[in-house]
């Protein structure tokens, strides 16, 4: 990655250039922005997303309560309102039945999963004997394959012996191995997120059968009870608080410079002051938000921010595309698993604030518009963070809101658009 450092950086940090010939000269140099920027044109067979982990789309209350009203001219006040309030309830019922059913689904893929490529191979018994390794936990398997990004990354820097990146025969030296793990990103994110939600399937199973239409209600004052699947768009704000996110950038403004950003993005979770590495577990959710931070032993929570770097390693190098073009990267990425990936990396600062510049809109042509433009720049961000990312460590989540690119990024999206 030197190349994209030396010719365009600011402070350590990669900035998109103004010039497309720049752009052009680096994706061609760089072996991550190269796979990071062309997008797979096998569509069919792309495997970055994980749908089923994910809720089905529901249509919003606004538009139920109004095509009840124009398939109902004739009802007028109460009358209109309760057919409104128990079209909702029904819509929101099948929403969570869906989500509870994908949960079940996903348990059962996740089984097949581990009796096959959830496996340690190549390892001999005590009788000298060929046997596969179960790997016992998602941790663990995210953990081992971090390392092997880690072995393969020195083994290539030892093969160039420590030279910049330059380009070899059309193509730029190798930073990593591709093509390095058998399981696609979609399965991948089945098995962390499906470890978490069946945990809270049977307390959620539960809580609809009991409670019915007061479920919403219950999911909206406590949204960790409801798994992934089953969680409402409007709940999305309040499951990824911006609190901690805007106390740490607060902070990191107050007490430091620019010149300094790059030390603190350097820190690893086992040298990062203590504070800020409560505020990242916070703003990540890697703790409990009703359970005061100070009651976390402090090497709980590093060994957790650590857990979670190994985390951002490898799904990055899913989302980077490396893994294969025909698993896909950032530009395949649904507008589902394109906002949870900025969630996790702590790109979004206020997801309510941020989307309201398009929800907010009446004229349907316009939303549309100005909906397609956030979430291209959502992408931008996504690629510039795993470009910054492979060169920092977990301090760089507490910074990244001070380094934004200033690109335009129109005119970035319409290189990519004429490539």
């Amino acid at each position: 990655m030197g190349s994209l450092f030396t010719k365009n950086a600011k402070n350590g940090f990669f900035l998109l250039p103004q010039s497309k010939s720049i752009f052009e000269s680096q994706v061609n140099s760089s072996q991550l922005l190269s796979a990071l920027w062309h997008k797979s044109k096998n569509v069919d067979q792309i495997t970055v997303n994980s749908p089923t982990t994910l809720p089905v789309d529901i249509k919003p209350k606004t538009v139920i309560h109004r095509e009840v009203a124009m398939a109902n001219p004739d009802k007028k006040g109460f009358s209109l309102s309760v057919k409104q309030l128990t079209a909702y309830a029904k819509s929101l019922l099948s929403f969570y039945k869906n989500g509870v059913v994908n949960v079940w689904k996903n348990k059962s893929a996740m089984n097949r999963i581990k009796k096959s490529d959830y496996k340690l191979t190549g390892h001999l018994n005590t009788k000298g004997e060929d046997a596969d390794i179960r790997i016992p936990s998602f941790a663990k398997l995210t953990s081992d394959m971090a390392q092997a990004l880690y072995i393969s990354k020195v083994e290539n820097e030892t093969v160039r012996d420590g030279s910049q990146t330059v380009v070899k025969n059309g193509q730029p030296e190798r930073i990593v191995d591709e093509h390095m793990f058998n399981i696609s990103r979609k399965d991948y994110q089945l098995l962390k997120r499906t470890s978490i939600d069946f945990i809270k399937l049977p307390t959620f199973a539960v809580i609809i059968m009991i409670f019915a239409e007061v479920t919403p209600i219950l999911c909206y004052w406590i949204p960790e009870i409801t798994p992934l699947t089953c969680v409402l768009p409007s709940l999305i704000p309040r499951v990824w608080s911006p609190k901690a996110t805007i106390q740490l950038r607060d902070s990191r403004l107050e007490e430091n410079t620019q010149h300094s950003l790059q030390d603190l993005a350097l820190k690893n979770a086992y040298n990062l002051p203590l504070k800020d590495v409560r505020l990242i577990c916070q703003a990540l959710r890697l703790v409990s938000k009703y359970v005061p931070i100070s009651i976390y032993p402090e090497p709980v929570l590093r060994r957790r921010l650590q857990d979670y770097y190994c985390y951002l390693k490898v799904d990055n190098y899913y989302l980077s595309g490396l893994n294969g073009k025909a698993s896909g990267n950032i530009w395949n990425l649904s507008n589902q698993e394109l906002v949870l990936a900025a969630l996790e990396r702590n790109i979004i600062l206020d997801i309510e604030s941020e989307t309201k510049r398009y929800e907010e809109l009446a004229e349907e042509t316009a939303k549309t518009a100005e909906m397609n433009k956030y979430f291209d720049e959502l992408r931008l961000k996504l690629l510039h963070f795993i470009i910054d990312f492979e060169n920092y460590n977990v301090g760089y989540l507490g910074v990244n809101h001070l380094v934004e690119d200033p690109a335009d990024f129109e005119t970035v999206m319409e290189w990519r658009r004429k490539d």
